[in-house]
């Protein structure tokens, strides 16, 4: 199929510097979104629910910096950039 798996998604606005929005093409599986710090620590954590094909989340309570944005399905992990401004 040349159709994205449900673990493709889009995140913007990058950078930010309040929320941003992930979002993939249709409604897929269940996921776990996770944002990490660039030391590797857990800051932020979500569920990305399977009818849904957006997700938002707060981000302006991080510091300024680069994170990794994780999105976990059981087809495996996509790891977006993110810059927090």
């Amino acid at each position: 199929s040349t159709e994205l798996g449900a673990g493709h998604f889009a995140l913007y606005p990058n950078p930010t510097k309040g929320s941003i929005t992930l979002e993939r093409a249709a409604r897929g599986e269940q996921a776990l979104v996770q944002v990490h710090a660039m030391s590797g620590s857990l800051v932020l954590q979500a569920d990305w629910h399977a009818s849904a094909t957006q997700l938002g989340m707060d981000v302006s309570t991080l510091p300024a910096g680069i994170y990794a944005v994780e999105v976990r399905t059981n087809e495996g992990v996509q790891v977006r950039r993110l810059v927090k401004q």
